[in-house]
């Protein structure tokens, strides 16, 4: 080979314009990729990354290798392509949960529900089924930061930030900024085609009220937009000595939408496995739209996309069609997300960091200003300085920690106010403790009391009596230790 030759082929061939895009876009995930790689592990790697930057629960991950592990049946038929839909057990299974925990106004079929192999897919090509490459979505600032990929990557859908101040969310003023934004974005030539609405809302942790929810519906009806609910979090809301009696959740899909003037086609529900049921890596999501048969059809035409395996399939059809076990399921993970919380924001009293309560969901976000703001104590350690703006601050204390094996989440990323962080609570408590004391060692901080180390006291069974106050229904509205 000679040496032009060689050069020749060391060039790489070049892609469309499209994949050219999407290949700049893939570099944004190469630091996911680096760190998933250098995860913690007590055993094999002691040294890794602790991340409180994912919203995943792993708080129950035991339980439930144990329960698939002796509930993990295959038939002939998942051996086989399948509905391209999802599996037909899976689509009757969860359409019953719907109907039972999120008591939807009209009944749920089969036949209302498209799956997809995780919700970033199914929001992904819905998007595209809703909107024209440049066309805009709305949505209330701040929001979590995967919607910047997953709605402008494959169809060029433009998601437009509102914001909203603190005071205003969840209220019915909320909607009324969306009003200013609609008509700024038409003279941008930005056509609006949707409303994208998390509730429980991410990254604030809170369920929207009923009030808001037909505000918001309203509000699409009067622009001829589409409303989508993403309600991902909806059975994990729990209360806590910050919020005794949280805001209920309440799901889009239990609204008489006709009885407040809006068609019920434009509104539509995604759901899934990965935060309710801490399954992150089982890639279930669910489509709900009710009175809308063309956008079933449109989602159909692509959903060979996202086919979900039939093995994640059977594994969650399984729990869903076990009432005692999913009833139990569903409040040891409430109580374990309110014991979870409560541990996390003792240890933010104890350093006297300000945070915003949350009550749903696997995070809170704290208030970083006042240390980023301290360079007399901080400006060394940080290499902060008073001439740097907020948000360099932001970017080198997450450097900071993360070069001490913590990974937070920037709270610029979800378009929170430069200072913030969304730290994430639900993972095991061991690995928690240990990333909050990497945090106070790398800060200089004191040790707090439930992080010191103890005398080895020898492991009994925990005995713990749970007084709950459950309907069925509409899950739990208080749990209380004894």
């Amino acid at each position: 080979m000679t040496i032009a030759q060689n050069a020749e082929y060391s060039q790489e061939v070049p892609l469309s314009s499209q994949g050219q895009a999407r290949a700049e876009a893939g570099k944004q995930m190469e630091p996911f990729e680096k760190n998933s790689s250098n995860a913690y592990d007590p055993v094999h790697n002691p040294n890794g990354i602790i991340s409180l930057a994912l919203a995943e629960n792993t708080l129950l991950h035991k339980e439930l290798a144990d329960y698939f592990e002796r509930h993990f049946h295959l038939t002939y038929s998942d051996f086989t392509y399948g509905s391209l839909r999802g599996d037909l057990r899976l689509r009757e299974a969860l359409s019953w949960v719907i109907n039972a925990y999120f008591h939807p106004f009209e009944n749920v079929t089969p036949n209302h529900l498209i799956m997809g192999n995780g919700l970033v897919s199914l929001v992904s090509h819905l998007a595209g089924a809703v909107a024209n490459r440049g066309d805009g979505i709305l949505v209330a600032k701040p929001f979590y930061y995967g919607w910047d990929i997953e709605l402008p990557l494959l169809h060029g859908v433009v998601p437009v930030g509102v914001p909203v101040p603190i005071s205003d969310m969840f209220t019915l003023a909320e909607v009324t900024y969306f009003e200013k934004m609609l008509q700024e974005s038409n003279k941008k030539g930005i056509k609006i085609k949707a409303v994208f609405v998390c509730n429980p809302h991410n990254p604030y942790g809170r369920a929207y009220p009923r009030d808001v929810i037909i505000e918001y519906s309203r509000f699409c009806e009067k622009h001829n937009l589409h409303l989508i609910s993403d309600e991902i979090y909806a059975l994990s809301t729990f209360p806590s000595l910050d919020i005794p009696r949280p805001q209920p959740f309440v799901s889009a899909l239990s609204i008489d939408l006709k009885a407040h003037g809006v068609n019920p086609s434009r509104v539509h529900v995604l759901y899934g496995i990965s935060k309710d049921f801490n399954c992150n890596g089982f890639r279930i999501g669910a489509l709900i739209t009710q009175h809308n048969q063309s956008l079933i059809q449109s989602m159909t035409s692509i959903a060979c996309l996202m086919v979900v395996s039939s093995p994640a399939s059977a594994l969650w059809t399984s729990l869903l069609t076990d009432n005692k076990s999913l009833t139990h399921f569903l409040t040891l993970n409430k109580f374990k997300l309110q014991a979870a919380y409560t541990h996390l924001t003792t240890w933010l009293k104890f350093h006297n960091l300000p945070y915003l309560p949350s009550s749903a969901g696997h995070f809170l976000l704290v208030d970083m200003r006042p240390i980023l703001s301290n360079t007399r104590r901080y400006g060394t350690l940080l290499t902060i300085t008073d001439d740097q703006d907020m948000y360099e601050r932001e970017v080198t204390l997450d450097r900071f920690l993360f070069a001490r094996g913590v990974q937070l989440r920037q709270g610029s990323m979800c378009h929170m106010d430069n200072g913030w962080f969304r730290i994430s609570f639900t993972i095991e408590r061991n690995y928690l403790n240990l990333a909050l004391a990497r945090v106070e060692d790398a800060m200089g901080w004191e040790r707090w009391s439930e992080l010191r180390p103890r005398k080895h006291i020898k492991d009994e069974p925990l005995k713990v009596n749970i007084r709950v106050s459950f309907q069925p229904h509409d899950g739990i509205s208080s749990l209380e230790l004894l």
